[in-house]
């Protein structure tokens, strides 16, 4: 999603949440990193209760999360 060229900022910022992950819960095996892409709505919101179209679009930042 970020590109070769934030390779190394991007694992800085999944190598970061990992240790974080273990100074609150300890040293997990078998924990999983996930990402989770980003997207904005322009227009027409709540579409399930208005039955509207919605315009939407993506955006270049994510949430990141680790499971155990």
């Amino acid at each position: 999603m970020y590109g070769q060229q934030q390779l190394e900022e991007q694992t800085a910022r999944y190598t970061q949440l990992n240790e974080s992950f273990g100074q609150y819960f300890g040293v997990q095996v078998g924990s999983k990193l996930f990402s989770a892409a980003g997207h904005s709505e322009i227009g027409g919101n709540h579409w399930i209760i208005t039955m509207v179209r919605v315009l939407a679009g993506s955006i270049t930042l994510d949430t990141i999360a680790v499971l155990r």
